[in-house]
């Protein structure tokens, strides 16, 4: 399981997902690996969200969050923090 306490996120990172995570009443760590799996395979789904992994340039992804076609957020996030979270 993901840790968000661990510093494989950054602070905004990391205030984002928990900032969703309270929102739609979700599981923080298991949102964390959802966006994981997104960038594994472009797209992951959890509870009522869809994560799309959009772009992936050479230091970054960016993820797209939505609710039922309503955008919840974007934001990129270091390739080096989610390859630690695959490998650790």
């Amino acid at each position: 399981m993901i840790s968000l306490s661990d510093n494989k996120y950054n602070t905004a990172v990391r205030q984002s997902i928990l900032r969703i995570g309270k929102k739609y009443n979700l599981d923080i760590h298991l949102l964390a690996e959802a966006f994981v799996a997104a960038y594994r395979n472009n797209i992951s789904h959890f509870g009522n969200l869809a994560i799309q992994c959009r772009i992936i340039n050479k230091d970054s992804a960016s993820f797209l969050v939505t609710s039922h076609s309503i955008i919840v957020s974007q934001f990129p996030i270091k390739l080096k923090s989610l390859k630690l979270c695959i490998n650790p």
